[in-house]
């Protein structure tokens, strides 16, 4: 029986990009901190009220979730 050659691995990137008060995308490993922040704060409010918004309402203050 033949064996199977292995392929060789490839490395993958993954970049994430969002959109700036003008609409333009920009690389997230490029925010300062308190941007991060805020990001972090809206992806937590937008998928947990997504999730549990007909139990409960999700509100992130300034010191995060």
């Amino acid at each position: 029986m033949a064996t199977k050659r292995k392929k060789p691995e490839q490395k993958i990137t993954v970049k994430a990009y969002v959109h700036d008060q003008d609409g333009n995308l920009v690389d997230v490993d490029t925010l300062n901190p308190e941007q991060r922040r805020t990001l972090g704060n809206w992806l937590v409010e937008t998928w947990g009220n997504a999730m549990f918004g007909d139990v409960a309402t999700i509100k992130c203050g300034e010191g995060g979730p």
